[in-house]
């Protein structure tokens, strides 16, 4: 009986020491220098898949005359998307301080939360900041004193994010 409740003590004593040092790794500002979104990567492999297969028969013309007009569209459409993520990225910053606030900069202004760590899951709820309770969970792939990543599950969409401690 003794040494379940040691062994018990001991478990809770390493995990509460776990948070501990998650924590203190976490509390800082972050610059992100790469988001992968899988469903845009995925719209873009299918995108030249269909460039590469378009015929002047094929359905994929969309509403264009010609094979090169219809490609140069998707083609537009790659790189469009590309040059928002690149904005996205350049402007996004996530700072964690200590007093369990949180404060997300983004090309959108700055949104702030509560945060936690449960686990492996970084929690932001803005309940406790406004009226409306929203909670954000993503999970903690990777933390070190210099590569934070993040899993973001949004809907259908799986984002992967990296970043960097934030030096002005």
């Amino acid at each position: 009986m003794k040494k379940s409740i040691l062994a018990i003590a001991l478990l809770t004593l390493t995990l509460t020491s776990c948070q501990n040092e998650k924590e203190k790794l976490i509390v800082k500002k972050w610059k992100t220098i790469d988001v992968d979104y899988l469903s845009m990567t995925k719209a873009h492999e299918q995108y030249r898949a269909v460039m590469d297969t378009m015929t002047n028969k094929n359905e994929m013309l969309l509403d264009f005359k010609t094979i090169d007009s219809s490609k140069k569209f998707l083609q537009h459409l790659i790189e469009s998307d590309l040059e928002r993520k690149k904005e996205s990225i350049a402007t996004t910053f996530l700072e964690l301080k200590s007093d369990k606030k949180a404060y997300f900069t983004s090309i959108n202004g700055v949104d702030s939360s509560a945060w936690s760590i449960d686990g492996d899951v970084l929690v932001l709820e803005d309940g406790d900041l406004t009226d409306i309770t929203n909670t954000t969970r993503m999970y903690i792939v990777k933390l070190t004193k210099s590569e934070f990543e993040l899993r973001s599950i949004m809907g259908n969409d799986t984002s992967f994010i990296k970043m960097k401690p934030y030096t002005e």
